[in-house]
C-alpha cells in the first residue's frame, strides 16, 4: 500500500507550509489535528505568544460579591498548567506574552500565584521572554502597584531578556519596564504615560539604560520626556515643552539611550511636533528611517518650521502622510521640509500618503490638483541624484457624505455633496456625472474612472522629473474610501494609477 502523502514529506517542507499559515491560529489549530507530522510546529506557532487578559466583569474592592467568580482568566491559567504539566516541551516554544489589563484588575500580574507558576515553568524550560505586549482595555488603564509588579514579574522573568516592548493605553507605567531591560531594542508607546518619578522609584532599577533601535510613539507626551531626559528638551522651550518636563520632574533621569535609533515612527500632531524634532536631533547621527503618520486623515498639520531633516545624512527611508486642505497649500508645505533634506544625502525611498476628499471639503478627484507639485517633483528628482531611488505615491480620495435628500427606488443613496437647488448649477461637471448614476456599482465605476484618469494626469504633466528619470522607480497608487465601505480594510482597495 503507498504511503501517505504527508510521510513521504521532507520535515523541512512540513515545516515551511506550517510556517505559511502561522498567521491564522485557527488554521493553525486544524492543521496540528490532521496529521502528527504537523503537531510540532504548529504548537511552536501556537505557543509562541501567549495570551492573558483581566476579567472585564471583577467586582471593585468594597463591593459584595467574588471577584474571580466565573474568571475566564483563572480558567486559562489552569487549563494551561494542565497543558504543561501533560507536554512540558510547549514551555520551550514560549518567548513572548500578551497582556491586556483593566484598573480594577490587574493585580494578578504580580500576585497571582498560577500565573507566576507559569512564568516559573516558562524560565526553567530554558526559554526566554523577549517580548512583551501590555495592553489597557481602554484609555487609560492604571497599574495597581508598580513596585509589587517589579518585584514579582518584571525582575524574576521580563527585563533581563526582554527585546520588544509594546505598551499601549497605560498609566503608572514603572520607570524600569524600561530603563531595567538592558537588551530592549525596540519600543512601541502608544496613549502611556510613566509614573511620576518620585523616592518611591528604586534607582537600582534605572541604571541598565538600554540602546533603542527602533521607536515608535505616540502622545501622551510625558515617555518622550523619559527618552529625552532633561538635558535632551530643545532650547526654545515651547508650553508643550514645559508641561513634559514638570510632568515626568526636573530632575527625571533619561530611561534609554536614543543616541543609536536607526528607525523611529510618530504622528503629526501640532503640538507634538517639537518634541518628534528633539528626537530627531537626538538620533541624528544614527537615523535610518522617519515614519510622520497622520494622527487623523481629517486634519492638516503644517510641518514647514517644524520638522527639519537637514542633519540627517544616514536617512534611506522618508514616510509622510498629508492631509489636502482647502485653505492651505499643503504640497508647499511639504516641498518645504524635503528642501531641508542636505545634499549628502543617503536617501533611497520617499513613500507619500495623501488624504484628498470630504473632510477638507474637496469633494471631487480634480481638487487635487495644485502647481505645487511641481516644486516636489524638482525637489525629489534633486534628492534622487544620480543613485537607485524609489518614490512611492498613494492618494486616499474621500468623496463627499451620503445625500440625505436622494435615493434611487432600490436605495441606493449617491454619494455626492449635499447642496441646495440653487447652487447646483455651479457644481463641477464631475459632480454632475456622479448624481446620475443609477447603482452603488456604477458610482463606483466612474469615480475610479476619475480618480484615475486625474491622478494619471497629475504625474505625466506635472511630475515629468520624476516620471521621466531613469534612476526613478515610480510606484503610484491610489484608494476611494466611499461611506459604503468605508469598514473594510484599505489594502482592498488599493489600485495602481499607471
Amino acid at each position: 500500500m503507498d504511503q501517505p502523502l504527508t510521510t513521504k514529506l521532507s520535515q523541512e517542507l512540513i515545516d515551511e507550509i506550517v510556517d505559511h499559515m502561522s498567521d491564522s491560529k485557527r488554521d493553525l489549530d486544524a492543521c496540528s489535528k490532521s496529521h502528527r507530522a504537523f503537531l510540532h510546529r504548529c504548537q511552536k506557532h501556537l505557543f509562541s505568544v501567549l495570551y492573558f487578559s483581566s476579567d472585564r466583569n471583577r467586582i471593585l474592592p468594597g463591593f459584595e460579591g467574588n471577584c474571580y467568580q466565573n474568571s475566564p482568566r483563572k480558567d486559562r491559567t489552569t487549563r494551561l498548567l494542565e497543558i504543561f504539566q501533560q507536554s512540558p516541551h510547549i514551555a520551550r516554544y514560549v518567548y513572548g506574552l500578551h497582556l491586556d489589563i483593566s484598573s480594577s484588575d490587574n493585580d494578578w500580574v504580580a500576585e497571582d500565584s498560577d500565573f507566576n507558576l507559569i512564568m516559573q515553568i516558562i524560565t526553567q524550560s530554558g526559554s526566554k521572554i523577549s517580548y512583551l505586549k501590555l495592553r489597557g482595555y481602554e484609555f487609560p488603564e492604571k497599574l495597581s502597584n508598580a513596585r509589587s509588579l517589579e518585584r514579582n514579574f518584571l525582575v524574576p522573568f521580563i527585563s533581563e531578556t526582554l527585546t520588544t516592548l509594546d505598551v499601549s493605553r497605560i498609566l503608572d507605567l514603572p520607570m524600569s519596564l524600561i530603563a531595567n531591560s538592558a537588551n530592549l531594542k525596540h519600543l512601541h508607546l502608544h496613549y502611556t504615560a510613566p509614573e511620576l518619578y518620585h523616592d518611591g522609584v528604586d534607582e537600582d532599577l534605572l541604571k541598565a539604560f538600554p540602546n533603542i533601535q527602533t521607536l515608535e510613539i505616540r502622545p501622551p507626551d510625558a515617555m518622550i520626556g523619559l527618552l529625552l531626559g532633561h538635558d535632551g528638551f530643545p532650547e526654545t522651550r515651547s508650553a508643550t515643552v514645559y508641561a513634559v518636563m514638570t510632568f515626568c520632574g526636573v530632575d527625571s533621569p533619561a530611561v534609554a539611550d536614543i543616541t543609536s535609533l536607526k528607525s523611529f515612527r510618530t504622528f503629526n500632531t501640532p503640538y507634538y511636533l517639537t518634541l518628534a524634532q528633539a528626537i530627531i536631533d537626538k538620533a541624528k547621527v544614527s537615523l535610518e528611517e522617519f515614519y510622520l503618520c497622520g494622527e487623523s486623515d481629517e486634519e492638516f498639520c503644517q510641518l514647514v518650521n517644524s520638522i527639519n531633516l537637514c542633519e540627517l545624512s544616514r536617512l534611506q527611508r522618508l514616510y509622510m502622510d498629508i492631509v489636502l486642505p482647502i485653505d492651505v497649500d499643503a504640497i508647499r508645505d511639504l516641498s518645504s521640509v524635503l528642501l531641508t533634506v542636505p545634499d549628502n544625502n543617503s536617501l533611497q525611498h520617499i513613500s507619500l500618503q495623501v488624504f484628498n476628499g470630504q473632510y477638507n471639503r474637496r469633494s471631487v478627484p480634480e481638487s487635487i490638483n495644485s502647481p505645487s507639485w511641481s516644486l516636489l517633483d524638482s525637489q525629489v528628482a534633486i534628492i534622487a541624484q544620480e543613485r537607485p531611488f524609489t518614490f512611492h505615491l498613494h492618494i486616499c480620495h474621500q468623496p463627499a457624505e451620503f445625500s440625505d435628500s436622494e435615493s434611487d427606488s432600490d436605495g441606493f443613496e449617491r454619494c455626492t455633496v449635499t447642496r441646495t437647488p440653487s447652487s447646483r448649477n455651479d457644481e463641477p461637471e464631475s459632480i454632475i456625472r456622479l448624481r446620475a448614476c443609477r447603482s452603488e456599482r456604477e458610482h463606483e465605476a466612474l469615480l475610479h474612472k476619475m480618480c484615475k484618469s486625474v491622478y494619471r494626469t497629475l504625474l505625466l504633466e506635472n511630475m515629468p522629473k520624476i516620471m521621466q528619470s531613469p534612476n526613478i522607480t515610480v510606484v503610484s497608487t491610489y484608494s476611494i474610501r466611499t461611506p459604503y465601505h468605508y469598514w473594510a480594510p484599505r489594502e482592498r482597495h488599493v489600485k495602481n494609477i499607471l
